[in-house]
């Protein structure tokens, strides 16, 4: 009851107005909704009698619930101006300042200069209580979160209304964990925020596996091979000669000792039945000792022979199969030769000069 002494001055102006404002003659001038019929109207009205009855009768809980049922129906500044109030009475701010707002800016049956000026007074009082805030935030997509609500994007069209005391802003963007601050709100004044949620720190990926290790380098199975493997092959080749020369020499001698033994036969005959028998045994034993000179030339060009080809084989497979050692690249700027450099001062000499023959410098 104590609300309604504080304000019985425009509570009467405003009875006044809205018993006005229901009258049968009024209907026409306010324009109510196209949607409801005559039928409609006058129960709204009558509601909104039965409203101030018992706002009068300072029961604003069954006024609140009453303007609330005619509002549906008609809802005319004034129903809307006396809604605010009862919900005013019943301290719940932001609906009280929601609904004189809506009576404001209501053009069914605006209300006159001095309800406005009413309607002013009391809204302050709920703005008292009130506060807005403004939240900014400079992440593309970012959202924010009051009390746990709704998340709503930003840039908002306009701050938001929030009763006095604390509260939790959450404010929101994908990839980016979020930014969270509590505020303290004081009642009739503006706060603007501004909250950046962080990036969310991607994990990096694994580094590459380590490359595969290099083949092993490939060598020559003893030091030199190539220019061994030559050697070898030449000396086969000399084997070669060597037995082509001993064959050769076993087939001149083979000839000779046959046509020797031809010789001794037509002399001697068979079995040195001819001639001095003593000179026929002579001449046999030096054709035998011709004979066995070629036979050891023969053996010893198979061996030879025989040598020269291992020699030719083996100093091929060398070859084949050497490795040129390539020397390691120098390192960059260490190639070509160095010039000497003299105590106390520097010199310039030719490749194969002398020491103090085509130089010049300083010392």
């Amino acid at each position: 009851m104590s609300f309604l002494r504080r304000t019985s001055t425009s509570l009467a102006i405003a009875l006044v107005a809205l018993s006005a404002a229901l009258s049968p003659g009024d209907a026409i001038a306010q324009a109510p909704p196209p949607t409801a019929s005559p039928q409609e109207i006058a129960l709204a009205k009558q509601t909104a009698t039965e409203g101030l009855d018992a706002y009068r009768a300072g029961d604003f809980a069954k006024a609140l619930s009453l303007f609330q049922q005619a509002k549906a129906v008609y809802p005319s500044a004034q129903v809307l101006r006396l809604e605010g109030y009862s919900l005013l009475a019943l301290e719940r701010w932001e609906e009280a300042a929601a609904s004189m707002e809506a009576a404001l800016e209501s053009q069914v049956g605006p209300l006159p200069e001095a309800d406005r000026t009413d309607v002013g007074e009391q809204l302050a009082k709920a703005m008292a209580h009130l506060a807005t805030l403004n939240v900014a935030s400079t992440v593309p997509g970012a959202k924010v979160s009051i009390d746990g609500r709704e998340p709503m994007p930003l840039p908002l069209n306009k701050p938001v209304r929030l009763l006095e005391g604390k509260h939790t802003i959450v404010v929101s963007a994908p990839e980016h964990d979020d930014a969270t601050e509590e505020l303290s709100l004081e009642g009739g004044k503006a706060v603007d925020r501004t909250l950046d949620p962080t990036p969310i720190k991607k994990e990096e990926p694994p580094p590459p596996p380590p490359p595969p290790p290099p083949p092993p380098k490939k060598t020559s199975w003893i030091p030199m091979q190539r220019p061994i493997g030559f050697g070898v092959a030449g000396l086969g080749l000399a084997v070669g000669g060597a037995a082509l020369a001993t064959g050769l020499a076993a087939a001149h001698i083979r000839g000779n000792v046959a046509s020797d033994v031809d010789i001794h036969t037509q002399h001697y005959g068979q079995n040195c039945d001819k001639g001095d028998y003593r000179l026929c045994v002579f001449d046999r034993a030096v054709i035998n000792n011709a004979a066995d000179r070629a036979d050891a030339l023969r053996d010893a060009t198979v061996g030879l022979a025989i040598g020269a080809g291992v020699l030719a084989a083996g100093g091929a497979v060398l070859i084949i199969f050497a490795v040129d050692d390539k020397p390691d690249a120098a390192p960059a700027g260490k190639t070509g030769l160095a010039r000497p450099k003299a105590a106390g001062g520097s010199v310039a000499c030719g490749l194969f000069a002398s020491p103090g023959l085509a130089c010049s410098g300083t010392f």
